[in-house]
């Protein structure tokens, strides 16, 4: 089935086709009001060298280049199980993501949280950015670095509205949409199918109808020729032995035989079939 007849198809079962992309429609729209969008903020928290390491009067952010390392292993112990379980369980359906950000060579730890109410979103990141804080220092403590060799951290940047994040609404609608229509073709396919399947049984079997000309050939057909195999198979099961006729009263017979398979051919070409009918009618019978 081409495309031309796939269209044809669809038209003529438009009253199968048209409410079931309406009821899809309708469908996609309570699925689009019934998913909820996520709220999306994020923060970048900087760590700074220790004051110590600074020349007196220097500026710290020249002195950054060895911290790198040291925001790996923040990262590593602030996404710990228990605080990612701890965040779950107060806010159901929320994530955190707690890394590097590898877009720059400083060491900037990025936080980002989702939520499906802003208001949680605002709530988590805050309590995030003082996880990476805490994490940091505990760190240091159990080292024992004295708090004037400590390194610092900085916040950067921290959203304070949500950014509307619309990828699992938008994904659930054109779920629901594609399947509407390819539901509601595949119906029409199927109705045309059947239809198609019992008009073809519903059909009788074509009769071929030889017309007036096959009677005409058949009462044409010389004579001679439907009764030459007759006349031969005669010929052959002529009796023999001592019963047979030999001599010239057996030449007599066949001149006899001949003679009358010569007139029955002159009369069967002059008569047509309804005389001949006539006259076997009217024949007496004996």
């Amino acid at each position: 089935m081409n495309l031309t007849e796939s269209l044809r198809m669809l038209m003529r079962r438009w009253y199968i086709l048209f409410p079931g992309i309406i009821l899809t429609m309708v469908l996609a729209f309570v699925a689009f009001m019934f998913v909820r969008p996520t709220y999306e903020r994020a923060a970048s928290v900087l760590l700074l060298p220790d004051s110590a390491s600074i020349p007196k009067g220097g500026n710290p952010y020249l002195f950054m280049s060895g911290l790198s390392g040291v925001a790996d292993v923040v990262v590593r112990s602030a996404n710990a199980q228990e605080f990612h379980d701890g965040i779950t369980e107060e806010f159901p359906g929320a994530e955190i993501t707690i890394g590097r950000d590898m877009t720059t060579a400083s060491p900037v730890i990025s936080i980002i949280v989702s939520s499906a109410d802003d208001g949680a979103a605002g709530t988590m990141l805050d309590g995030s950015i003082d996880h990476v804080v805490a994490v940091l220092g505990d760190l240091q403590e159990e080292e024992g670095i004295p708090p004037a060799k400590r390194i610092s951290s900085v916040v950067l940047v921290a959203d304070a509205t949500g950014t509307v994040v619309q990828k699992t609404r938008l994904l659930v609608t054109a779920v629901v949409v594609a399947g509407g229509v390819l539901l509601s073709v595949l119906l029409a396919a199927v109705v045309e199918g059947l239809s198609t399947q019992r008009r073809r049984r519903g059909q009788p079997a074509a009769v071929v109808d030889p017309g007036p000309d096959a009677d005409e050939a058949v009462e044409n057909v010389p004579l001679d020729e439907a009764s030459a195999p007759v006349a031969s198979t005669a010929a052959t099961e002529a009796p023999a032995g001592p019963d047979a006729p030999n001599g010239p009263d057996a030449f007599d017979e066949l001149d006899l035989a001949d003679a009358s398979v010569a007139s029955a051919r002159r009369g069967g070409r002059r008569r047509s079939p309804a005389n001949a009918g006539a006259a076997t009618r009217g024949a007496p019978r004996r």
